[in-house]
């Protein structure tokens, strides 16, 4: 299992139209892949928001593969082990 930061956004539009995304939590979550911390990471954010469904809270997300047991970036990964997932509403 590997340890991932899950990042989860609203977007939402400025004062002057255009769309950014507001930053609403950073969870760190234990996964075997990106697709599993994610599902981990929306089940745990709404358990702490007390909500049944992340959706209307949190609509953009970013996953970032942190190591292989949660200790730090292990040696041997990339630097750049970045993926970016668009919610499918």
């Amino acid at each position: 299992m590997a340890q991932y930061r899950v990042c989860l956004f609203k977007r939402v539009s400025n004062d002057i139209g255009h769309e950014v995304k507001a930053l609403q939590r950073s969870l760190e979550v234990e996964a075997s892949s990106e697709v599993e911390a994610l599902k981990a990471a929306k089940a745990l954010y709404c358990t702490l928001m007390r909500i049944a469904d992340c959706s209307f809270h949190a609509d953009a997300f970013e996953v970032e593969r942190l190591s292989r047991s949660g200790r730090g970036r292990d040696d041997n990964e990339p630097e750049e082990v970045f993926r970016r997932f668009q919610s499918v509403l």
